[in-house]
């Protein structure tokens, strides 16, 4: 099933809906619907904007279009205030996220989804506009998402960072796309005023078909973080979305094309554009541009062990250790990477798989070089706190460094 096909059937609704009436509209939906070929796709979603922006075009600017391009129209149709801003913000995102024909070997398959997105709002707006909602089962304020659950109160400075998608051509980065998103989680979290989600409860959704805006809503957000990865050889894509949950609209967008070694530099522009958006202030430079490790390759070690540690068996635990070691290797002052390396002998001892007096100790070696490398990590004292729980039974002091880390 295409990662889409959530947006495809919002869109067949509005076809459905149509029941031939705005003809034009309607062969470009009804191609763009049966397209089963991602270029085209983008390029039926343009000809559907391109015959709403006509139509506008020759009703509020009382002209025809002719040959004048989509993006000078609509910049003349905000600045005479003939549709309202958001839906000028969905337009200008759609033109810049249908690059069909521009740039094919650039083309990526996750441009489709905010594309499809925005279209659905831009003719949701165009029927009401056009009072085509008498003619159906529609009603005046069904241009907004239903769901069956309540609607929360939503803050106005939340996000939630979902995971990001594996497109690159072997699909071996995945631990690579989740290693990304947690490091933008932990940037955001230091922003004050800003509520993020934690990663167990954001990335529930991983690999699952749910439509974004219903995600927002059980998160209890207002703004969602999506993206994705192509990684060959050293050379790095990353494209990063937001989008408002209150109608699925697109905030902002932006692709990074670098070299593997920009990885550092890509995390915190993501998080300067996040907090640019929303207005709010990253504590301090220094706390934004802290590293654990300024080597990649140490790094790229660091996130497999993490990825595959939370695979909770005992081969990943296995192939974390390693991963852990190999980065502590290269970089003897990885703090994190003592503390992975801790946490992982600490799991395989409480499942059995390390005897306790021979794992425990061990983990709290690696503890200790984590601690006088860095002394103000969490998880030096959450680690701490699990050693103290599980091998010590010392209930006095695990209450003590799970405050800490809480701290």
């Amino acid at each position: 099933m295409p990662i889409w096909s959530v947006e495809i059937k919002e869109l067949e609704k509005q076809y459905d809906f149509l029941n031939g009436q705005l003809p034009d509209l309607v062969k470009e939906l009804e191609r763009l619907i049966k397209a089963d070929d991602e270029n085209m796709i983008l390029l039926y979603s343009r000809r559907c904007l391109e015959v709403i922006i006509t139509d506008l075009c020759e009703c509020e600017l009382k002209r025809p279009r002719k040959t004048e391009p989509l993006k000078g129209i609509i910049d003349k149709l905000h600045k005479e205030e003939k549709v309202p801003s958001h839906i000028i913000s969905s337009m200008h995102s759609l033109i810049e996220l249908s690059t069909y024909g521009a740039h094919p070997k650039d083309f990526d398959p996750e441009q489709l989804k905010p594309v499809l997105v925005n279209l659905d709002i831009i003719i949701k707006w165009f029927l009401k506009y056009k009072n085509l909602m008498a003619f159906g089962k529609q009603k005046p304020g069904d241009e907004e998402y239903k769901s069956d659950k309540p609607k929360v109160n939503e803050s106005p400075k939340s996000i939630a960072v979902l995971s990001f998608i594996d497109m690159s051509p072997e699909k071996d980065q995945e631990y690579f796309c989740d290693g990304i998103a947690e490091e933008i989680i932990h940037a955001l979290s230091q922003i004050k005023n800003l509520k993020v989600i934690s990663r167990s409860s954001a990335f529930a959704f991983k690999n699952k078909q749910v439509d974004l805006r219903e995600i927002g809503r059980i998160l209890d957000v207002e703004i969602l973080l999506e993206g994705s990865v192509r990684k060959s050889g050293n050379h790095l894509r990353i494209t990063a979305q937001l989008i408002k949950v209150s109608d699925g609209s697109h905030v902002w967008s932006e692709r990074y094309d670098r070299e593997v070694k920009d990885v550092f530099d890509i995390q915190d522009e993501i998080s300067q554009a996040i907090a640019d958006k929303l207005k709010v202030k990253i504590l301090s430079e220094e706390t934004a541009k802290k590293r654990h490790s300024e080597n990649i390759e140490a790094y790229n070690l660091y996130l497999k062990g993490m990825y595959y540690w939370q695979l909770l068996t005992a081969e990943g635990y296995s192939r974390a250790a390693e991963n852990f070691e190999q980065a502590l290797r290269i970089d003897p002052d990885y703090a994190l990477a003592y503390l992975g390396f801790a946490y992982v002998i600490g799991m395989s001892t409480f499942w059995g798989n390390v005897p306790p007096k021979e794992g425990w100790p061990k983990g709290n070696e690696y503890i200790k070089k984590a601690m006088a490398i860095d002394s103000n990590l969490a998880e030096n004292y959450s680690t701490l706190g699990n050693l103290n729980t599980y091998y010590l039974w010392d209930w006095k002091e695990a209450e003590k460094n799970f405050q800490c880390a809480l701290s």
